[in-house]
């Protein structure tokens, strides 16, 4: 009995002394709201009543969509079955002369049948080794009532890398109901900044001969080539994703801020609340109009006029700690009213001014260096 006592009397002073459970309800909620995360917030509704009442009202989340590799998906029950009785067949057709039911057995098994080639196979067709991103985001979001601010990180797949996990190609986009800007970041290579400045100073030391005969030699038709491909495949990721955060915003009259970027952060979009007036316009517009059902595949890329810096010598950017070789700065804006080139011409200006990270440092220094090359393309729509 007086152990009932005790423990009733510490059971009572520990809720007493629960100063969360005090606080006020807008406290709670600031709180939550700095949690981001949908899969915590998620896991929030279930702790009590006051949290599954709380938690729909945050309005700024982040949904990071897991990639849809089959490493990262639990195999399904009857794959594991069936591979499970391939191996011992397998393992019997090597008796099948002391075992003659085996002989009759359905399934076919020869010298060149192995195991391991039909699990890849059941793999490859099981509808669980393929993720649908919107469908994984639509059930993220309909845990929250009013969203106002989401990010989208999305899993990467055949991003190419150079030094310390930077991708070769990184770009950056702003779209309203469609292409408003994008600047793109690229090089042949990216290294360490220590394994070649000592190189690049015997190089390029004192002669200026070399850098005399950077600036007279012309971009080559191979480079032109490759650049043109960074930019249509840049541009198709952003139109996809654009079209991605479009269907959101269907979902969410509310969303007034949007980042969508990848886990290799090669890529992102932004939007702001006057994009996302501006796109549910031309939404609304679509549906109007007798052209039927708007196309969510992705986006239409306009016409656009591109302005290009070359750098064909070593870039080193000694806050990233890295060497850019062929590094290539690209900004693309819509052609409308021929002032695409006046936009994309403020584009490369406000990056080398405004510009953060690798992207704002290469455009410094390229800047200044004295081999560059500008370069004037158009590409029409698609």
């Amino acid at each position: 009995m007086a152990n009932s006592h005790l423990n009733r009397y510490n059971d009572e002073h520990f809720i007493s002394d629960d100063r969360f459970d005090s606080l006020p309800d807008p406290i709670v909620l600031l709180i939550l709201s700095n949690v981001l995360d949908s899969t915590s917030l998620a896991r929030c509704l279930l702790v009590s009543c006051r949290f599954a009442s709380l938690v729909p009202l945050v309005d700024s989340i982040s949904i990071t969509v897991p990639s849809c590799s089959p490493c990262n998906i639990p195999k399904p029950r009857h794959s594991l079955i069936r591979s499970f009785l391939l191996e011992l067949l397998c393992k019997l057709n090597l008796i099948r002369n002391t075992m003659k039911p085996i002989t009759h057995c359905p399934v076919q098994l020869s010298s060149s049948t192995k195991p391991h080639n039909a699990i890849s196979r059941s793999k490859s067709s099981s509808p669980s080794s393929s993720i649908d991103v919107y469908e994984w985001i639509s059930n993220q979001i309909k845990n929250f009532e009013r969203i106002r601010s989401v990010r989208l990180e999305l899993p990467c797949h055949g991003v190419e890398f150079g030094h310390d996990q930077i991708p070769l190609i990184t770009w950056t986009a702003e779209f309203g109901s469609q292409l408003r800007s994008c600047v793109i970041l690229g090089a042949d290579s990216i290294t360490k900044l220590y394994q070649t400045s000592k190189s690049n100073q015997i190089e390029t030391g004192s002669d200026d001969r070399s850098t005399i005969d950077l600036e007279d030699r012309p971009i080559s038709n191979e480079t032109i080539k490759s650049r043109v491909l960074w930019i249509i495949s840049s541009l198709l990721s952003a139109s996809a994703r654009h079209s991605l955060i479009s269907r959101v915003a269907t979902e969410c009259p509310d969303l007034e801020e949007a980042e969508v970027a990848d886990l290799s952060a090669q890529g992102t979009l932004k939007m702001t609340k006057d994009d996302f007036i501006e796109l549910r316009r031309s939404i609304s517009a679509d549906t109007d109009t007798s052209m039927g059902v708007r196309s969510w595949e992705r986006s239409c890329v306009p016409d656009v006029v591109i302005r290009m810096r070359y750098v064909e010598e070593a870039v080193e950017l000694p806050a990233a700690g890295c060497v850019m070789r062929g590094a290539t700065l690209m900004a693309v804006a819509p052609a409308e009213k021929g002032r695409g080139g006046e936009v994309a011409e403020r584009l490369l200006t406000e990056c080398g001014e405004e510009g953060k990270g690798l992207l704002g440092e290469a455009a410094r220094v390229m800047e200044r260096m004295k081999g560059r090359k500008i370069c004037k393309l158009e590409m029409n729509s698609f």
